[in-house]
Order: C-alpha cells, then sequence, then structure tokens
C-alpha cells in the first residue's frame, strides 16, 4: 500500500489478528475477566456466591464468545459472537448494580470495572460493524 505525504493526509493501515488474542475487544475482555476475578475474591462475595457466579460468568463469557467466534473464519458468523459478548459486557454493568445496592466493592471499584466494561463494548461495536460490512473470504 502506498502510504500517502503531505502534512494532513493519513495513512491507511490494516491490522491483521492472527490469533483471537491480538484483537483488542479480546485483550479488553481478558482484563475485564481479571479485574472481576481478583474484585470478587473477598469474604463479602463469598457470602453472596450467586452474585459472585453471575459476575464470573458474565466476563468469562465474553472471552469465550470472541475466541469462538475468531475461530469462524466468516464475518458474519464472528460478528454474531462479537454481539454476544457485548450482551456480556452489559450483563457485566447491570451486575455491578447490584454488587452496589450490596455495597460489596467500593464505588471506585465499580466504577473502574464499569469504564472497563464501556471500553470492551466500544470495541465490539467497531469490530461488529467492520465485521458487517467485510467481504466472505
Amino acid at each position: 500500500m502506498a502510504a500517502a505525504t503531505g502534512p494532513n493526509l493519513a495513512v491507511a493501515r490494516v491490522v491483521v489478528a492472527r490469533r483471537y488474542e491480538d484483537l483488542l475487544v479480546w485483550q479488553l475482555a481478558d482484563e475485564l475477566r481479571s479485574y472481576v476475578h481478583r474484585s470478587t475474591d473477598s469474604a463479602a462475595f463469598r457470602q453472596q456466591q450467586w452474585l459472585q457466579g453471575q459476575l464470573r460468568r458474565a466476563a468469562q463469557s465474553a472471552c469465550a464468545n470472541v475466541a469462538e467466534g475468531f475461530g469462524r473464519y466468516k464475518p458474519k458468523d464472528f460478528a454474531r459472537f462479537v454481539r454476544a459478548a457485548r450482551g456480556s459486557f452489559e450483563e457485566t454493568k447491570a451486575h455491578l448494580d447490584e454488587v452496589r445496592l450490596l455495597g460489596l466493592a467500593d464505588e471506585a471499584e465499580v466504577s473502574e470495572i464499569r469504564s472497563l466494561a464501556n471500553r470492551a463494548c466500544a470495541a465490539a461495536t467497531k469490530l461488529i460493524r467492520y465485521l458487517e460490512s467485510a467481504k466472505e473470504p
């Protein structure tokens, strides 16, 4: 690809993901999953095992869906799995409302997890848009 020249011209760059771990949406999902696991590993959460499990499953589901969709090799099929991952990010945020209600984590921690889930949602949305416009191999 020829690079554009001049002070205000953008250069188009395509990054090819060879593994699902290369995708920003998976990296954010993995970071969210790790953060959720660390945050829910407390005595307070062990007393609310149902919520601990719901949060952990939602975060894990996002990672698994991105990975599974990546392995499908068809953009529209992959987009379907990324939509499911996006739903898991939203589910994680919904469970955070319960965490806040029960006082299981401080506001800063809940806000940090919510912010990470929002970033992951945005990355998922961008990937979905790309996949919906991509041509089948």
